[in-house]
């Protein structure tokens, strides 16, 4: 199936940029070295170069290569001051080092700074409370005994106290405790039982 073009729809807005021409910066990468304050890559220095020639770039680089300068390139040039570049930060602290810390003497704004690194601190999980559950065993099956004495506990307890509830006897006290603690040999201190229970 072909995409079709409505013939009634109307482009409402063209862009009235002027780009440059080759000969507009034969001197661009003595300009980048007087702008960044260090000698540019070849790599930068064609990127921008395309840019500013009206040209999409699509550039794989790795990470602290100088991508950054790429986007600030063409602000360099003095016929591109009324221009604007939007850069997508992956990362927020990314986006404040780019706002805050690049020495590129160009205004810079964060357009989404809603979310930033110091209320994602407050968000970050504490280190786990929980010990390490106590793994010596009584025997290597259940003992049924103790199962049924725990149901029996189990359902009392939730009748008594939660007779309204909206929720089962598991809900307390699930099926899977009542396994381990038929499994778990005599329960001599409540020290033993917390590490017991803690995954609970």
């Amino acid at each position: 199936m072909k995409p079709t073009i409505d013939p009634d729809c109307k482009q409402t807005s063209q862009s009235k940029q002027k780009w440059l021409k080759k000969k507009d910066f034969n001197d661009l990468e003595t300009l980048l070295c007087k702008q960044f304050g260090f000698i540019p890559h070849t790599f930068q220095v064609k990127a921008i170069s395309m840019q500013l020639l009206g040209e999409d770039v699509l550039l794989h680089t790795g990470t602290g290569s100088g991508k950054i300068a790429i986007a600030a390139g063409p602000h360099m040039h003095k016929k591109m001051e009324r221009c604007v570049s939007f850069v997508c930060s992956p990362l927020i602290a990314l986006e404040e080092e780019q706002v805050h810390y690049i020495s590129i003497h160009l205004p810079i704004v964060p357009c989404c700074n809603v979310c930033t690194s110091k209320l994602l601190k407050h968000t970050c999980p504490a280190l786990s409370t929980i010990t390490k559950c106590m793994t010596t065993l009584k025997c290597s099956q259940i003992a049924p005994s103790v199962v049924e004495e725990l149901k029996r506990w189990q359902t009392l307890f939730f009748e008594i106290n939660y007779p309204d509830a909206m929720f089962g006897d598991s809900g307390l006290f699930p099926d899977s405790l009542i396994d381990l603690l038929s499994l778990v040999g005599p329960i001599k201190t409540y020290e033993q039982l917390i590490k017991i229970l803690s995954p609970y």
